[in-house]
């Protein structure tokens, strides 16, 4: 079974905090953190690549407001990227639960699939 990311680091952690740190020990949860942080890492970069040239972006005022997240850009920023999603209730946007007092996004597009 293939342990979280949090087991890994809580393993690692765990191995140095011993006066007698076997380093073959701590080989395996290392490389697995690494495969992980790389693996975020590529995800990024191919969302950044496939989005940002996507002819999928819609103007933000078209943008659902429903409560699911989409993907939002500024192009006056360089097309900085975020997820940003509709607060029905409160009447307002926001990004990871934090309200935007003023939204600057110019675009939107869904999330894509990338599985």
């Amino acid at each position: 079974m293939e342990n979280s990311f949090q087991e890994l680091m809580v393993e690692f952690y765990s191995q140095l905090g011993n006066q007698d740190v076997d380093f073959a020990k701590l080989l395996p949860p290392l490389v697995s953190i690494t495969y992980f942080i790389t693996r975020a890492y590529e995800m990024g970069k191919r969302v950044q690549e496939e989005t940002i040239h996507n002819e999928q972006w819609k103007p933000i005022e078209s943008a659902p407001k429903n409560g699911k997240e989409i993907l939002a850009r500024n192009n006056n920023q360089g097309g900085c990227l975020r997820l940003i999603s509709f607060n029905s209730i409160h009447n307002y946007w926001q990004c990871k639960g934090d309200p935007i007092l003023s939204l600057q996004d110019t675009h939107w597009m869904e999330i894509p699939d990338f599985q």
